[in-house]
């Protein structure tokens, strides 16, 4: 955790490390509250509840990214541009043939990643 300028400059293991401390020192605060320091202690507690709620939402964000920049997969398979257009062009057998000679998978499991596909891109063949 050298020359840091930010909690987003943090790697997980680091953030994890961040993490455990910050709460070392929420107890540290409330051991001094309860020994009669409790204006300096409610300011620490502060402070250390600040970061924590900061390195918490970093972390949700970090979490959201991750999902965002995941390529979408359906059924398990990630489908190339040639599939997409052949399902938008209604020719969904087409695009069945053209997912398993690309990917090697069986009958059943194109079928279910266009049909996902389809499903969630609102296209209803007939």
């Amino acid at each position: 955790m050298n020359n840091l300028n930010n909690v987003s400059d943090l790697n997980d293991s680091e953030a994890d490390q961040l993490w455990r401390k910050l709460t070392e020192i929420l107890e540290l605060s409330d051991l001094m509250a309860t020994e009669g320091e409790g204006a300096r202690a409610h300011r620490i507690y502060k402070l250390a509840r600040d970061c924590r709620d900061l390195l918490v939402f970093d972390q949700q964000s970090r979490d959201v990214m991750r999902k965002l920049t995941v390529p979408e997969s359906y059924a398990g398979y990630e489908l190339s541009d040639a599939v997409k257009e052949l399902i938008k062009a209604n020719r969904k057998i087409e695009a069945i043939k053209e997912l398993r000679s690309e990917v090697g998978c069986g009958l059943k499991e194109a079928k279910d990643a266009v049909e996902t596909y389809m499903h969630k891109h609102g296209i209803n063949f007939f």
